[in-house]
Formats: C-alpha cells, structure tokens, sequence
C-alpha cells in the first residue's frame, strides 16, 4: 500500500525553475525577475541533490553591494557573469517525500514559511510545496477569520518619490519582499522585490545599459504596480483566497476609507486558517477538493 504521507504530499507538490551549481547569476535574476518568480530557488549538483538556495534578496544584496562588494567593485555588472554557487545560502527547510502533509503546513505556519523543498532520502529534489499549490487547492469553503484578524499592521512603508535602490535597501534590510507605496496615508502603489529585479532585467538585457547606479536611481512611482487590488479589513478569508487567485497577486493591503491600515500576504492566509481549521483540517480539505 502507498505511503499515505505521499499521497498527501502529491496532491501540493509541484515544480518549479532550479538551477544548476554552474549556472552564471544571472540566470537566477531573469528567473527570479517574471511575474510568478519562486520565493527561492533550489541549486543543484547533476544528480539533482540540492546544494544552496538563491533568493530574489541574495541577487539585490548583490547588485546593492551590500554582499561580495570586493568583486562587485572589480567587475561591476559583469558580477552577473559569476558561477551562482558563490551567492547562495545554506539549504534549509528540507522535506523527504513520506513526511505528512499536516506536518509540513504546520512547518510553514509555526516558521512563516512561503515555500518548502520536497527531496527523496538521497536528497534529490522531487519538487517544492508553497502557499500557492496549498491555497489553490482549497476551494467553496468558507472561513469564520477575518482579515484584521491576521493582517500584519506594522507595514514598511517606502514613497512616489524614493529611488528603487532606497526601496530595495527596505525590503532587503526588513526581510520583506513588497513595498506599499503611500501618500498622505493613502496607498498610491505596491513595489516588490521581483518588480525591481524584473525593471533591471529589462534595463540591462534589453536595452543595454551598464549603469547600475543610474537604473536604481529611477523612482518607485515610475515600476510600482498603480491601484493594487486592496482588501476590507472585515472580508473572510475565503473571500482574500478568493481576490489573490482572481487577480493572480500574493498580497492584499488592506484599506478602510482608501488609507492602508495594514497587509495581508499568502502565507498570513495560511497561518489564519489553520489557526482557525489546524494543519489536519487543512490538509484534509485540500484531499476533498483535489477528488480525494
């Protein structure tokens, strides 16, 4: 009989862009750079073991000079030319394949986890478990939680008129990956980790400039997404689960009368409903609506 912990784990797994231990740095950016960019990617050796991890954060340290800054100021943008291998971090939040799903939903709750790498016992990587393939999966239920229930309400807040390397310098020194862009109290725009990486990309590979400094004295008004889909601090969190997969986005802010009073993301969902439902409830709901 079949593992039931991997019939569990089958139902959210699902694969994303790895790289490859050689791989150039930039192969990380353009990936990291599109609209559905992992959190984090998994480098790996040929056997497909996991060696490190590259995150959208770890590429804007880079190019910031906040990390490697000797070799950032030999080579300058050729930086991106360098084996990946020398930019990642540690691989962690590692799952083998027969772990119970519960027990992995909680993980990313108890830790706010967005994304966890699923490996077999030789470390091979089998695929990735997120918030997205988890969130997808739960549908036609209705939750009692509110979203001033979760919502984070100490929001990093950055301005029309701040440069994206003063944005980026936020986001990498908070731990954060979005920005809110506010005036008056009122949001005006939202600006991410990906935005910025992806404003680079195009900058760099598409019209050839090498002036770093230049690109990221642009001002956040001029990449930010403009009127980002907002939440009600008193909608369910159903109803958030069901805007972020409409819209296809993985945040909400959350505005009474058009000022920003706090921020809901995919992993705040999460951590909401298994507060409400626990990881075992969860995880059964995703059986019910998978056709288990």
């Amino acid at each position: 009989m079949e593992d039931m912990g991997v019939m569990e784990i089958s139902k959210v797994l699902v694969k994303r862009p790895c790289l490859s231990w050689n791989d150039p740095l930039v192969k990380g950016l353009l990936i990291l750079a599109e609209k559905r960019s992992p959190y984090r990617i998994a480098v790996v050796d040929k056997g497909m073991r996991i060696r490190g991890i590259l995150t959208g954060r770890r590429i804007l340290e880079v190019l910031l000079g906040i990390r490697g800054t000797s070799l950032r100021e030999k080579k300058g943008l050729d930086i991106l030319n360098e084996s990946v291998n020398l930019f990642i971090d540690e691989a962690r939040h590692l799952f083998e394949s027969h772990i119970p799903l519960r027990a992995v939903i909680q993980y990313m709750v108890e830790n706010s986890i967005g994304q966890v790498f699923v490996v077999d016992q030789r470390g091979v990587l089998k695929g990735v478990i997120d918030e997205v393939s988890i969130l997808d999966r739960i549908e036609n239920y209705r939750f009692e939680s509110k979203i001033k229930d979760i919502m984070v309400r100490d929001v990093k807040l950055t301005s029309l008129n701040s440069t994206l390397s003063d944005a980026a310098r936020i986001m990498v020194d908070n731990w954060i990956r979005r920005l809110p862009v506010v005036e008056g109290g009122v949001i005006k725009g939202l600006v991410t980790i990906t935005d910025v990486l992806g404003y680079i990309r195009n900058k760099v590979f598409s019209e050839g400039r090498t002036d770093l400094e230049g690109v990221m004295n642009t001002r956040v008004n001029e990449i930010m997404k403009k009127e980002p889909i907002t939440a009600s601090s008193h909608e369910r969190l159903d109803e958030a689960i069901e805007k972020i997969k409409r819209y296809d986005i993985s945040t909400l802010p959350v505005v009474e009368r058009r000022v920003l009073v706090g921020m809901v993301t995919r992993i705040d969902i999460l951590k909401g409903i298994v507060r409400e439902k626990g990881a075992e409830e969860v995880s059964k709901l995703i059986g019910r609506y998978s056709g288990e």
